[in-house]
């Protein structure tokens, strides 16, 4: 199972350093305004983690609460929050949260959506999803796209990264299971951390579903939900073997 403990959320924006944050939050931000409520500015974010793309919606004047279900990881993104920032965190699962409001954008980013393995888990987030939208709200996500894993494989990866404090040596091992539509990525990492020389060693289990079209399509429109768009994550361009995220966008 995945286990976002103390350590791993200490280390996460390490692990993370190269991917781009604001350039994903700027195509979310348009496909908010092309797709979604033109006065759109509550957005909910589910899987929030330490708070990187909500902190970068709220720079662009929306209102951003993020959810996530690890305590560690709403702890390190509550540690950014500044002074008249509107932006609030708690701990939440994608499948069981309630606010007394509704949102114009629900976002989902960085493959939230394929951690929820089994089709009741995903149905449950879909609905509360469309509870907690206003009428005429979008919801954004991104997924592993199931042709592509396909044609690409998953393959062992080893990543070495550094800063000040640490280094971090991660090994990923990943076992497919065709028959669920899943890939369990094992990761085994070693983080040093310079300033006392000390090391650790901890393992992590991701289990993470890929999608075909037809099936997040027949789940979406029982949830109640409308013009379902799909699309390569960043690019726009048409879903392809080439496309391993993609991103869905639907209306209430």
């Amino acid at each position: 199972m995945v286990n976002f403990d103390q350590a791993y959320s200490e280390y996460y924006n390490l692990l993370y350093c190269d991917k781009d944050y604001q350039s994903e939050t700027e195509y979310v931000d348009k496909l908010i305004k092309c797709r979604g409520k033109a006065d759109s500015r509550k957005v909910l974010d589910i899987g929030c983690g330490t708070g990187r793309h909500a902190k970068a919606l709220a720079a662009k004047n929306y209102f951003v609460y993020g959810i996530d279900r690890s305590k560690e990881m709403i702890s390190q993104a509550e540690k950014t929050v500044e002074d008249g920032e509107n932006l609030s965190f708690k701990v939440a699962s994608a499948e069981d949260f309630s606010f007394d409001f509704k949102f114009d954008a629900v976002v989902s980013l960085f493959h939230v959506m394929s951690y929820l393995t089994d089709n009741s888990t995903l149905f449950q987030c879909f609905n509360n999803v469309y509870d907690a939208l206003d009428n005429g709200g979008v919801f954004i996500f991104d997924f592993w796209y199931g042709p592509a894993v396909y044609a690409q494989k998953c393959t062992n990866r080893i990543k070495t990264l550094e800063n000040d404090n640490f280094r971090i040596l991660r090994f990923a091992e990943p076992v497919e299971d065709t028959q669920c539509n899943k890939v369990t990525v094992k990761y085994n990492m070693v983080c040093l951390d310079k300033r006392n020389n000390s090391a650790l060693n901890f393992q992590e289990e991701h289990p993470m579903r890929y999608f075909f079209l037809p099936e997040l399509q027949f789940m979406l429109e029982k949830s109640g939900f409308r013009d379902i768009h799909f699309e390569e994550f960043l690019s726009g361009n048409a879903p392809s073997v080439n496309t391993w995220g993609v991103c869905c966008t639907v209306r209430k």
